[in-house]
């Protein structure tokens, strides 16, 4: 994470306790795999209240493949309950492709405006109420865990529905031990009439109409996100937690 992002991300914990709020703070760590090889980490620290809460997400190679090249991203979501965020930053570096943005959501009028730093461009688009970026999604579905269920991504200015509903149960073996888990499989179906643009690997590239992910939540009440398996061409990729801290 660069310097700003270091800054605002402790401002909003420093400014938190200022104000006399108590926030908890949870962090997750996963390993991300394709073809058995340990290609990105991530970490994932979620500092939150019952009111408020801050996504800051890392993402950095472990070893780069022509699959998976260089990555090293930094994701940032402050959000209210229910994890709906306020703002959503994206700042990008990996191989040949970059971002530096701000996403800011006005729910009431369903459109959010995002900030382009690197081509010094303002642009307004519309969401749904209950918009959600790729993080907080899966955080609120791990929360909120249903038979049957629809969401609304936020994917790079286009609005997409996830579809997702509730299989097996199984157990599962991870770094942490084994656990009792719940496995979800999803779809998504893309809403907005405009064609997809370029984006980054870890996220918006995972909202597809051609691939499914599947989901496994850990069965008791912590509700931790386990694992993921994207069915992606040529090669499936697999997310597997490695440590998580309360």
């Amino acid at each position: 994470m660069n310097h700003k992002l270091r800054i605002l991300s402790s401002f909003f914990v420093f400014f938190a306790l200022c104000l006399g709020v108590q926030l908890n703070a949870e962090i997750y760590q996963y390993k991300i795999t394709c073809l058995g090889i340990r290609v990105v980490d991530i970490n994932i620290t979620n500092y939150f209240n019952q009111e408020i809460g801050l996504l800051r997400v890392k993402a950095d190679s472990y070893f780069t493949t022509s699959i998976f090249p260089f990555i090293h991203n930094t994701y940032i979501t402050r959000y209210e309950d229910d994890f709906l965020p306020v703002s959503y930053e994206k700042h990008v570096d990996q191989k040949k492709y970059f971002e530096d943005r701000i996403c800011t959501y006005n729910r009431e009028n369903k459109t959010a405006i995002m900030i382009d730093r690197l081509k010094d461009k303002t642009t307004s688009y519309s969401i749904m109420p209950s918009s959600r970026d790729f993080f907080s999604a899966l955080l609120y579905i791990s929360n909120h865990l249903q038979v049957k269920d629809d969401i609304w991504l936020d994917a790079n200015k286009l609005i997409w529905k996830a579809s997702y509903e509730r299989e097996d149960k199984e157990i599962i073996k991870t770094s942490m031990g084994k656990f009792p888990a719940i496995r979800i499989k999803m779809r998504f179906h893309k809403i907005s009439a405009e064609p997809k643009e370029n984006s980054d690997m870890l996220t918006n590239q995972l909202v597809n109409e051609d691939n499914t992910l599947y989901l496994w939540i850990s069965d008791d009440n912590r509700h931790l996100p386990l694992r993921a398996k994207y069915e992606r061409k040529p090669f499936p990729v697999y997310w597997e937690i490695t440590s998580y801290k309360p």
